[in-house]
């Protein structure tokens, strides 16, 4: 169950009895009053009232993705929710596939691959085998559909794209169909329950992508399960009590028993994905995860804290350039200088104290003896000579001649 399992179990609940209602009262009219060789009714009371109803049940339908609130859900392809309405589904869309290309075949105007048929000139004909070769690969998306039990599948999304296109493709064939006139009412209904059930395939396929958008693929998918079945029941009813097919009474006429059996499998299909997404779990994460993973990142703000304090604390220890040179780095000399002399007092007061080996002495043997004052010599006068300049100057030129003489005669 989800959050809104309760909004949806109403919201189908109501599809249901308005679609019953509404389909009922069709199935009257298609049985009493409708011309099957025109079309057309020849009493319109009941189809205008059972219109109504189904227009407004499938506006309401839509209403569906402003009601809802936005989860996330695990999706499930593992029940037999999925395994039977999608084994019904792909047998319809094979027969209806092969009714494709017969009524391709039994329309042509031209040789098979012919260059007239190529060109377009009967687009018929091309599309119906275009149609039929995409209801094969339709058949291969049911495959996978039953097969993969994974929510998230990439092949069986490629080969949903396949599903819508032959949707689409079998729209344009009910448009170009020249049997039935353009206004017909079946013609329209028809035409516009391939839409809708090609509309809730794109969002069936986002789911195989990881890519959900849960409220609108549900909205859209309750409208067209409530405009296939009211499609397809009255015919399918209709041609068991009278044997003939709406806007299926030409020859060359695309509509089939096969296509409203393939409608009504279309509403078994949708509904049954309904029925399931109510009981869809939301994806959320593990009650013991959570609380680990809470109690993980706790204990590592903690530890981060624990380091940041560590690193705070460690920095205030460490010793910065101003710290050893002070506020500013000298550059000039007389700054260099006071920066030494600091240091030096720094280094002084900071010294270890010593014992000198006076103070040892005195420990141990008392008071030391004075010592005997030395007597500072005294610095002798120099004598000072009184003569005049000019007496030293000539006493030194006679010494210097008498020196000079004795030299001389030595040499002889």
């Amino acid at each position: 169950m989800n959050t809104n399992s309760k909004r949806l179990g109403i919201y189908l609940s109501v599809m249901l009895v308005l679609t019953a209602v509404a389909t009922s009262l069709r199935t009257v009219a298609c049985i009493m009053h409708l011309d099957y060789a025109s079309g057309l009714f020849t009493d319109t009371s009941l189809t205008k009232a059972s219109d109504i109803i189904i227009v407004l049940t499938i506006f309401g339908m839509l209403s569906y993705m402003l009601v809802a609130t936005r989860v996330k859900l695990r999706s499930s392809f593992s029940t037999g929710a999925t395994y039977v309405p999608t084994g019904i589904l792909g047998v319809a869309t094979a027969f209806l596939g092969i009714r494709a290309i017969t009524h391709a075949i039994a329309t042509c105007k031209y040789p098979i691959l012919s260059v007239e048929m190529l060109t377009l000139k009967s687009p018929e004909t091309l599309i119906g085998i275009l149609t039929g070769v995409l209801a094969i690969l339709s058949v291969a998306h049911h495959f996978f559909n039953a097969f993969t039990v994974e929510s998230k599948d990439t092949t069986r999304a490629y080969f949903a794209v396949a599903t819508i296109a032959f949707l689409c493709f079998y729209s344009i064939l009910i448009y170009i169909d020249e049997t039935v006139a353009i206004n017909d009412p079946t013609k329209v209904l028809r035409q516009m329950a391939f839409m809708l059930a090609a509309v809730f395939f794109l969002f069936e396929a986002r789911i195989s992508l990881g890519r959900e958008m849960w409220r609108i693929y549900t909205a859209f998918g309750l409208a067209s399960a409530s405009l296939t079945a009211y499609t397809s029941i009255p015919a399918i009813v209709t041609y068991y009590v009278n044997a003939e097919v709406i806007s299926g009474s030409g020859a060359k006429s695309l509509a089939s028993l096969e296509e409203y059996l393939f409608l009504l499998a279309l509403f078994v299909f949708i509904t049954a994905r309904m029925c399931l997404t109510a009981f869809l779990k939301e994806e959320k994460e593990n009650e013991l995860i959570k609380v680990l993973g809470e109690y993980a990142r706790e204990r590592e703000n903690r530890v981060n804290e624990s380091f940041d304090r560590h690193q705070e604390i460690f920095a205030a220890k460490q010793l910065s350039i101003f710290d050893l040179y002070g506020e500013e780095i000298a550059t000039d000399e007389d700054t260099v200088e006071e920066s030494t002399k600091t240091n030096e007092i720094a280094d002084e007061t900071t010294a270890e104290p010593t014992i000198s080996d006076d103070a040892i002495y005195e420990a141990i043997f008392g008071k030391m003896p004075e010592k005997p004052a030395e007597e500072e010599p005294t610095e002798e006068a120099e004598p000072v000579d009184e003569r005049e300049p000019e007496e030293i100057a000539e006493d030194i030129l006679n010494t210097v001649d008498v020196l000079l003489g004795e030299d001389s005669e030595n040499e002889k």
